[in-house]
């Protein structure tokens, strides 16, 4: 083949391989597209070399060759412009994380709802979560040595960011991100996302004379212990438009009730946080959220009673000292994917409405060790949770069975995690028919002495593991 043929069509098939276009791929759902092109490149390729050949004999030949060739050149400016959108977004992904330290623990979970809140994880109508599309990002930053791999404590995947990645980060952030530590520094204009690691430790006029010249910031986070009122007050009635309240084990006993009038909040997050009590009503009118977490709240003492307004809202994480959730609460937020309730000591009862979440993919009950017992369906039918695809039940002294309404997910469900629930007696008979369960672990469940007799026989089980049960091998 002719040197001009190899340097045409030599770059387009290596681009066409490239990292870039396998990112493109993720969020255009263009894989497909893809294999066409590189097999009509392969197709011009061979012809391309036998009409190089003639091109000195027929004018016309000549003709058609010269405009292949700009065809081609186009088509190496559109991969181009692929690669150049994938590293923009690599780096976009993280930079916003060096507003934590360099060394801070990250899990899967607040990445990806970081991101996504922030709009740096959008479908293209190809039918894919944007979870989904975040967690193929994140393997695919880890795969190229961005995060350093910490822990698994599942659900959760905790990483670290590579040192040289964080200065990197910082360089290309510059002025878009402001982390603010013990006086406030002159801050650009242009700032969207600042971390106050010691608020406290800023005298007031200093804040309020650097936040006034703010009017754009889309993210705030304060570091571990924080109180702030004045800071958090300020930042509410001041930046309508925020995204994301990053205030992981923070001190506040109370959220202002002007919390309400973020209209555009979709990220808020209090995990961790032992001293507060009591949400505001106008936390409900939140319609934007995307992620609410209150797990490790010990002191909470219940939710909202309009929570059920939230009905756009996939993630959830809960601890309260309530011994009853809402009536008509929880259940009627239909657009749940991720439902966390853990260490609620005082809790009995889940929400009898259970059911109505079809759109849940993972549950986790944990750590509720009083007398929670989950709800029956009293039909003979099972008729929801037709796409969940893990559950975690673990510290549930009270559980005996599974509950009737699980067996609705027999085709949907990857991974089952049983762990400490002492009365556990049997599992139920429908769990030989989870014909995508690939993960299985039971462990300290003392009195659950068999297995359904098909289980080890699920072609798609890969991982089986049972520890301190009873007599089973």
């Amino acid at each position: 083949m002719s040197k001009v043929v190899s340097s045409i069509l030599g770059p387009l098939l290596e681009k066409l391989t490239s990292s870039a276009v396998e990112e493109i791929q993720l969020v255009g759902g263009v894989k497909d597209d893809q294999e066409k092109l590189k097999n009509k490149l392969e197709m011009i390729e061979k012809v391309l070399a036998n009409a190089e050949q003639k091109q000195t004999k027929e004018e016309a030949m000549r003709l058609w060759l010269s405009r292949l060739k700009d065809f081609c050149y186009d088509v190496e400016d559109v991969l181009d412009e692929f690669e150049a959108r994938a590293l923009w977004r690599q780096a976009r992904l993280t930079e916003y994380l060096t507003l934590k330290s360099k060394n801070y623990e990250f899990n899967n979970l607040d990445l990806i709802q970081l991101w996504i809140s922030n709009g740096l994880i959008q479908s293209s109508g190809n039918n894919k979560e944007l979870e989904e599309i975040g967690r193929q990002y994140l393997e695919e930053l880890w795969s190229r040595s961005f995060f350093d791999f910490v822990r698994e404590d599942y659900p959760f995947l905790f990483f670290r960011m590579h040192d040289l990645i964080h200065e990197l980060a910082i360089s290309v952030a510059q002025t878009e991100l402001s982390n603010m530590k013990v006086h406030a520094q002159d801050i650009s204009p242009k700032t969207r996302h600042i971390s106050f690691p010691n608020p406290s430790r800023i005298p007031r006029d200093e804040l309020h004379g650097c936040l006034s010249k703010l009017s754009r910031i889309r993210t705030i986070m304060l570091e571990d212990g924080s109180s702030g009122e004045f800071l958090l007050e300020m930042c509410i009635s001041r930046f309508k438009h925020l995204r994301v309240l990053w205030l992981d084990y923070s001190s506040f006993d109370l959220l202002p009730s002007s919390i309400g009038s973020l209209k555009h909040l979709r990220f808020l997050s209090l995990w961790g946080n032992w001293d507060i009590k009591k949400l505001p009503d106008s936390i409900c009118k939140l319609h934007n959220l995307q992620c609410l977490d209150l797990g490790l709240c010990m002191e909470l003492e219940e939710l909202p009673a309009n929570i059920k307004n939230l009905i756009s809202l996939p993630v959830l994480c809960i601890t309260t000292k309530q011994q009853h959730f809402p009536e008509r609460g929880i259940g009627c937020l239909t657009s749940l994917r991720w439902l966390l309730i853990a260490s609620c000591e005082n809790l009995e009862a889940l929400f009898d409405d259970i059911q109505l979440l079809t759109s849940l993919r993972k549950m986790f009950i944990v750590h509720c060790p009083k007398n929670l017992k989950l709800p029956e369906d009293e039909s003979n039918e099972p008729r929801s949770m037709l796409s969940l695809q893990s559950f975690i039940f673990e510290g549930l002294p009270e559980l005996v069975y599974f509950p009737r309404w699980l067996e609705g997910s027999t085709s949907t469900l990857r991974r089952i995690k049983i762990v400490n629930c002492p009365k556990l007696r049997e599992l139920p008979e429908w769990l030989q028919n989870c014909s995508s369960l690939r993960t299985l672990e039971i462990k300290d469940c003392p009195r659950l002495s068999s297995l359904p007799h098909g289980i080890r026989r699920i072609p798609t089980l890969t991982e089986l593991w049972i520890t301190n049960c009873g007599g089973i091998e």
